[in-house]
């Protein structure tokens, strides 16, 4: 009678386990057995359920990566298409004499620049992702911080000034010389300094700072914009992730500056990170080997 009732036993754990292993070949990913005890049919159900979850952990990462890549051609289709269709506009414009007063014309010049750098910006972060992915390592020598720190505060002076937004950089005396490629770390300042300065409203502040702080070189930016939303500060270095606050869709972008910034650190050996700051804005900050 024991010998049945353990025959009975096996044989409904193993019908249940092919149960659940027909609904996952019909896609039903959350399908589980529901073996109890710990004989060796309930050993094989515990395994089985782990390789279940995994299955499901698999499809939902591939779900996601879809989406992104769907939404990678939606986002970067729209950045490209949009300055585009204005270039060829204005270019119809002027070339058929639809615009002849002078002080126009040269708006229209203007406004088509802006353009073309927006695509050449866009074009050069999708292909430095791309050598990134591919492996790239960077060739570092012995460079003034201070001096890239200096150069990006210049570029950025004409809008800051057009904005009405202070810009100002401090560079502790030990900080210098750094080991790191140039231009490379000058991308990362112009994309921080830059997000920080077109998120600040007139009359706001953009700190940039860079300082020893034991075996490394710590840089922040830090502004008075709108800050970033708890939940999107976890993603905002993955490529192409924009999230719902203002800081990213209100304003257009294809995700990519954040995510090529982080690329360009890690290859540095550092780290980066982002934050809200406590008196309100946004803060991201970075650390190199000093």
């Amino acid at each position: 009678t024991f010998g049945i009732f353990v025959a009975a036993s096996v044989t409904d754990g193993l019908r249940q386990l092919a149960q659940v292993a027909r609904r996952l070949a019909q896609g039903n990913l959350s399908a589980r057995a529901a073996v109890s005890g710990r004989d060796e049919v309930a050993q094989v159900a515990q395994s089985f359920n782990v390789m279940a979850a995994q299955l499901e952990e698999t499809a939902r990462q591939r779900e996601e990566l879809e989406a992104m890549r769907r939404d990678l051609v939606a986002w970067v289709s729209h950045d490209l298409r949009t300055p585009l269709t204005s270039i060829r506009a204005l270019v119809e414009a002027l070339s058929d004499g639809v615009v002849t007063d002078p002080e126009t014309v040269q708006r229209y010049y203007r406004t088509i620049r802006a353009d073309v750098l927006s695509l050449n910006t866009l074009i050069n972060d999708l292909f430095e992702l791309a050598q990134f992915d591919a492996g790239l390592v960077l060739e570092k020598s012995p460079y003034s911080l201070g001096d890239l720190i200096s150069d990006a505060l210049e570029s950025f002076r004409g809008l800051s000034m057009v904005k009405n937004v202070e810009i100002v950089g401090s560079v502790g005396a030990d900080v210098d010389p750094v080991l790191l490629n140039a231009p490379k770390l000058g991308r990362v300042l112009s994309n921080l300094l830059g997000n920080a300065v077109k998120y600040t409203p007139a009359g706001g502040r953009v700190e940039v700072s860079a300082a020893r702080v034991g075996a490394w070189v710590r840089v922040t930016v830090a502004d008075s914009g709108p800050g970033f939303l708890a939940a999107d500060l976890p993603r905002v270095f993955e490529k192409f992730y924009r999230g719902e606050q203002a800081r990213s869709r209100a304003t257009g972008g294809a995700g990519l500056g954040l995510a090529l910034a982080c690329r360009i650190v890690e290859a540095h050996d550092g780290r980066i990170w982002a934050e809200n700051r406590a008196e309100g804005g946004a803060l991201v900050g970075f650390e190199l080997p000093a």
